[in-house]
């Protein structure tokens, strides 16, 4: 009966694969193993769009792919550039396939990705840069909301801690969860231990506005690897509030946050230091208010992130133009 499945699954794979293929033959920018999402809206394509970095090359196709499907399609889908892009982290098991960015055996003319890695057809690029900035922004647009992210507006806070999470991970959440209820109630309001459906009842799903009204956040990444940091700990940030964090090997973006604004849980000591900071911030309200109005950027970030964007359009160019 497995094998059964198995071949079932196969022949399902097979023709989802053939039909994706077909149903991408229509555009100059095509998307395999990626999320369910129009063209239209996908970072890469308006990234591509809106800096004009095919209007050079009418009619030639370039196909991005992701970590969401077969490796094999690298090789069945025909076009004249291939990019492969991952937000995920590689070196997990689930996507342990993609664990060399297809650089291996030329699969791909350019990989993105969050690693740090030595070669020519290779761009770091973590996801929280395309979270964080629109495709279409100009250096100064990116300038503004830098300014406005390093100082966000400081308003004293009606909650005192929240977490939003879909899956427990690998435990950390809970331990997280369960230690910091002993200093006040945790708001959790995603699918992972909810208790509170404000998110979607009041804010409408909308995260910012949720997070807003708090001092502290919950938010780990889902692994520890150096250079992988998602949008978490620049949510948290950017909405006010205090990110409770553990992930990129403990130094997420150096480069641009400023990491004492930011409160890191060690696993080590299952978070006795994180806890011992934030119970000294919760009973002293002028320092807590003097750790909120820190900057949370370096002074260094705006360039890192501007030369970031300008690096990935040359790299797109070069690979284009040959």
């Amino acid at each position: 009966m497995n094998l059964l499945r198995k071949v079932i699954h196969y022949i399902d794979t097979l023709s989802y694969e053939k039909q994706c293929i077909k149903d991408q033959a229509k555009y100059q920018i095509q998307f395999f193993n990626c999320w369910e999402q129009n063209n239209e809206d996908m970072y890469w394509d308006q990234f591509i769009h809106h800096r004009h970095l095919l209007d050079y090359c009418p009619g030639k196709k370039i196909a991005i792919f992701s970590v969401f499907g077969r490796r094999k399609m690298l090789d069945k889908v025909k076009a004249d550039f291939k990019v492969f892009f991952s937000a995920e982290n590689v070196k997990r098991e689930v996507f342990s396939q993609y664990s060399d960015y297809g650089l291996d055996n030329s699969a791909v003319d350019l990989a993105i990705g969050f690693d740090y890695i030595d070669n020519p057809r290779y761009i770091r690029f973590p996801l929280w840069i395309d979270y964080m900035f629109d495709a279409w922004l100009t250096d100064a647009e990116i300038r503004s909301k830098c300014a406005a992210l390093r100082f966000p507006q400081y308003v004293d806070k009606s909650k005192s801690c929240c977490m939003v999470a879909s899956n427990p991970g690998d435990g950390l959440r809970k331990e997280m969860y369960d230690s910091l209820s002993f200093l006040f109630h945790v708001d959790s309001a995603g699918r992972y231990l909810h208790n509170d459906d404000s998110l979607q009842m009041v804010f409408g799903d909308n995260k910012t506005s949720y997070l807003s009204g708090y001092y502290f956040n919950i938010c780990p990444e889902n692994t520890d690897s150096p250079g992988y940091v998602t949008e978490k700990v620049f949510e948290s940030l950017s909405c006010g509030c205090i990110p409770i964090y553990w992930g990129s090997c403990q130094e997420p973006e150096p480069e641009v946050l400023n990491q004492d604004a930011i409160i890191f849980w060690d696993r080590k000591d299952h978070g006795a230091a994180a806890l011992k900071q934030i119970s000294e911030l919760v009973s002293h309200p002028a320092i807590l208010r003097e750790f909120m109005r820190q900057p949370r950027l370096e002074p260094t970030a705006e360039e890192y992130i501007l030369d970031t964007f300008h690096a990935i359009e040359d790299k797109f160019k070069e690979v284009i133009s040959k």
